[in-house]
């Protein structure tokens, strides 16, 4: 009987560590353990647009009413393509067989309102 109570915890504990795991990987972005914001550019934001949405980018817009609602609520924003005259590649492949990567979707975003990095992460 004594043995039944701790293994009975055990389950437990380990139930709830897996099911808190599971909810932090369904709530979207997480900072890997051992990071804090001394790490990290605040307010900062650097991330890459689908190729499928290519066709709402330009150089310091994406043309999304949803993308631009989401920024409304992150104050001053300033949003620009980290490689504005950078073309995507025209195979995809190079010569060696390795893939190439497309660079020319990838964005810097700063705001100035005081919300952490993962909580405006997670509102895209």
């Amino acid at each position: 009987m004594k043995l039944r109570l701790p293994i009975a915890l055990l389950l437990i504990i380990s139930a709830l560590m897996s099911s808190t795991a599971m909810l932090a990987g369904s709530g979207g972005y997480a900072l890997p353990a051992g990071i804090s914001s001394s790490d990290y550019m605040e307010r900062t934001i650097v991330f890459r647009v689908k190729p499928e949405f290519r066709s709402i980018c330009s150089k310091n817009e994406i043309a999304s009413t949803a993308f631009n609602k989401i920024l409304g609520g992150l104050g001053q924003t300033q949003l620009f393509k980290i490689f504005p005259n950078h073309q995507p590649p025209v195979t995809k492949y190079n010569e060696r067989g390795q893939e190439l990567v497309d660079i020319s979707l990838i964005y810097e975003l700063h705001y100035t309102a005081k919300l952490g990095l993962v909580k405006v992460i997670n509102s895209f």
